[in-house]
């Protein structure tokens, strides 16, 4: 089984091995802007609905979504509509998720493995964490077994 395999969406193994991986932003060129994941609130898109529902633009990579002025990293959110009063307090919650990216445009965007020491992520560290997670299932069921 190739291990991207282990990555297909509603398989089991697709939520513990993505909880393994985290984006670190850079110049914001290969991460995706709503799927990014802001402190506890998980991503982009599931802690701004009311914003996500509003925005024009539904995907598209950070850079899609920011301009630079000058030194300075300006973001670039078109809306359908203008927002109602009520939605001006979900805005500034979005634009405070939004303070929390850090972009630095002379590094590329990364993706770290969580479960290494240097974050680097190899199909052989993968293959030995789910080795780790299904080892004492396996243990248990052979002693199970050997009961009988």
């Amino acid at each position: 089984m190739a291990v991207a395999s282990l990555f297909v969406e509603g398989s089991g193994s697709e939520k513990v091995l993505r909880s393994g991986l985290k984006t670190v932003v850079g110049n914001g060129m290969r991460s995706t802007f709503w799927d990014l994941n802001i402190k506890e609130n998980g991503q982009l898109r599931n802690a701004c609905p009311r914003i996500y529902a509003l925005a024009t633009r539904k995907q598209g990579v950070i850079s899609d979504f920011e301009r630079w002025r000058g030194t300075q990293w300006v973001w670039d959110v078109s809306l359908r509509r203008p927002l109602f009063d009520w939605e001006n307090e979900q805005w500034r919650v979005f634009l405070s998720c939004l303070d929390c990216i850090n972009i630095r445009n002379s590094i590329p965007d990364i993706l770290t493995w969580l479960h290494k020491p240097d974050g680097k992520f190899t199909p052989l560290c993968c293959v030995l964490y789910v080795f780790e997670l299904v080892l004492p299932i396996l243990a248990s069921r052979s002693s199970v077994g050997s009961a009988g």
